[in-house]
């Protein structure tokens, strides 16, 4: 549909209750397993708790989106940045570009363990630039949006889905960036509660259950 944003924008404004939804971020916190793998949505509510106000997230996690959604807030302009289509390998790249843009906010940039690849070079520019970007790598061995899409289509067993033997935080050494694993319940506060103190990036690499949900 290709119309005046200003005029549709007037007429949903119309249609709309009057009374908004409940925002985003108001989820109830998730119980946490004493060690990983975690579901998405327990690491998501932690993130929520201790993130700084002024913190912008990118977000390139496809198969846990909604969950994302539900616990963060996002009500600060400019703070969250997300791809429009399915294509992977935004979400490294973005972090890069929105951390430069505005070096003195920090940046969270929540990716996939199969979406980092994509990208796997900016790690080498955010050490370089000494960016305050935090990669938090969601580790659930595999496509998991790629594989609720094929099961929505009816296609079982499809090739190429599984990602065993990545080591995100091995990866990040290799361009001279700190990593650190996330085995234990507490640790993903504890790691991103610094998050506004500090000045240069790291990487976190945090274990999550392995989920296939509808997409849309």
């Amino acid at each position: 549909m290709v119309a005046d944003v200003a005029a549709v924008v007037g007429q949903l404004l119309d249609v709309l209750p009057a009374a908004p939804p409940s925002r985003p971020g108001n989820a109830p916190a998730a119980p946490v397993p004493e060690a990983g793998p975690f579901p998405a949505e327990a690491v998501f509510a932690q993130m929520a708790r201790v993130l700084p106000p002024d913190v912008r997230l990118v977000n390139e996690s496809t198969s846990n989106t909604t969950q994302f959604w539900a616990h963060l807030d996002l009500r600060r302009p400019r703070s969250l940045f997300f791809p429009a289509a399915g294509g992977l390998g935004f979400g490294l790249s973005a972090a890069v570009g929105v951390a430069l843009a505005d070096p003195h906010r920090p940046v969270v940039a929540v990716l996939g363990d199969g979406a980092l690849q994509y990208g796997v070079a900016g790690l080498w520019t955010a050490v370089q630039l000494g960016l305050p970007i935090t990669f938090v790598v969601l580790r659930n061995g595999g496509y998991g949006a790629l594989r609720s899409f094929v099961a929505q289509l009816g296609v079982t067993d499809a090739p190429g889905l599984d990602l065993p033997g990545l080591d995100s935080v091995q990866i990040a050494a290799g361009y001279g960036l700190p990593g650190e694993r996330i085995t234990g319940a507490e640790q993903p506060a504890a790691a991103l509660s610094c998050t506004s103190s500090r000045r240069g990036p790291r990487l976190l690499e945090v274990p999550i259950t392995a989920e296939t949900r509808p997409l849309g």
